[in-house]
């Protein structure tokens, strides 16, 4: 999905959540674009913070 958004130009930034937290799940997803990785569980002031991050960035 990541891949698509991206070959559409589409720059929205995206922080990829996955069930997953090998290095290799998280390389995946920075590489096809995304900005963040979460793997689960988190805490939800991590996320929070991540969103705040990538707001920020978008802002600045």
């Amino acid at each position: 999905m990541i891949q698509r958004m991206r070959a559409l130009g589409l720059s929205t930034p995206i922080l990829a959540l996955s069930a997953s937290v090998s290095e290799k799940s998280r390389r995946e997803a920075l590489e096809a674009g995304a900005q963040a990785f979460l793997g689960k569980p988190f805490e939800t002031q991590t996320l929070l913070a991540q969103v705040d991050r990538l707001l920020a960035r978008e802002e600045g």
